[in-house]
């Protein structure tokens, strides 16, 4: 744009200052063209110049490469590239920027603005991080964006106390209980369990499988869960048990061995003898046998 100053008539000015006031331009890049005009009408063009209007604040962005939000996402153990970021400043006169990761300069932006980090994710604690990036104009504006993640590679820990590892069942319903903690993680989402012959093995199933075809305990702190014994069947058995927590990490799955006996042992018993009465002493003598069987599918 070009701006030409004209001095309003009947006002002359003797001593050849002036002023211009760009206080309702917007934001940009204006010419500003002189020229000077006397009273018998001779001009001249005396110069020209660039006037910088720069009103706005920059606009800053923050972004993981893969283009997804940094703000309030949560990096597990399976994250890609969790510690690689992209953004960009825009600002007509963008001036400089830096980008900090809890108030440490880990890079800089570009003269165009846009900026990528890195920083060695290894580095970052499991926790809540601020990343930050200041950027600033040529106008003295300036402008910051920051976001807040959290990363927990942590898996919870799983523990059974009921039922104990080695133990006879003969009760059902069974309750089994458990303990599950997280740390300084975000904390326990799930615990789901199954129980299977000895001879089934659960120990690879995936995190979908466990899902959709386990049964989720309730609590996330003390957990509990049931049994139906007589449907479950006597025998040898195993207690699978999961947990994941708030940012997606699975522990390993676990297992309990036991058995179920809920059937009493049958007993069967017969008895044979012989009865004989002496006169002269008037005196009886009894012979007999005692015999018989016990029997149990679940011998304990």
């Amino acid at each position: 744009a070009t701006l030409t100053l004209t001095a309003a008539a009947g006002t002359p000015n003797p001593l050849s200052n002036w002023s211009l006031d760009l206080s309702a331009l917007a934001t940009g890049s204006y010419t500003v063209s002189l020229a000077a005009a006397d009273k018998a009408g001779n001009s001249n063009a005396l110069a020209s110049f660039t006037a910088r209007v720069d009103k706005d604040s920059p606009v800053v962005s923050i972004a993981n490469v893969l283009g997804s939000p940094v703000a309030g996402a949560v990096y597990n153990s399976a994250s890609s590239l969790p510690a690689n970021w992209s953004g960009s400043a825009t600002d007509a006169f963008f001036a400089s920027g830096t980008v900090t990761l809890d108030g440490i300069t880990i890079g800089t932006l570009s003269s165009s603005g846009a900026w990528t980090a890195t920083n060695a994710w290894a580095l970052v604690a499991d926790g809540t991080h601020t990343l930050a990036v200041r950027a600033t104009d040529s106008g003295g504006h300036s402008a910051t964006a920051s976001a807040a993640f959290t990363k927990d590679i942590a898996a919870p820990t799983l523990s059974v106390t009921t039922p104990e590892a080695g133990t006879w069942q003969a009760t059902t319903p069974l309750t089994i209980r458990g303990g599950v903690d997280d740390g300084a993680g975000t904390g326990v989402d799930k615990v789901y369990y199954l129980a299977s012959s000895a001879a089934s093995d659960h120990s690879a199933d995936s995190a979908a499988t466990i899902a959709s075809t386990w049964t989720e305990a309730a609590g996330t702190g003390s957990w509990s869960g049931s049994l139906n014994l007589a449907t479950l069947g006597e025998g040898s058995r195993i207690l699978w048990t999961a947990a994941r927590d708030k940012a997606g990490n699975w522990c390993a799955i676990s297992s309990t061995a036991f058995s179920v006996d809920l059937a009493s042992p049958r007993a069967v018993m017969g008895a044979s003898g012989t009865f004989a009465t002496i006169a002269s002493v008037q005196s009886t003598r009894l012979a007999f046998t005692l015999s018989g069987t016990a029997d149990d599918a679940q011998a304990t």
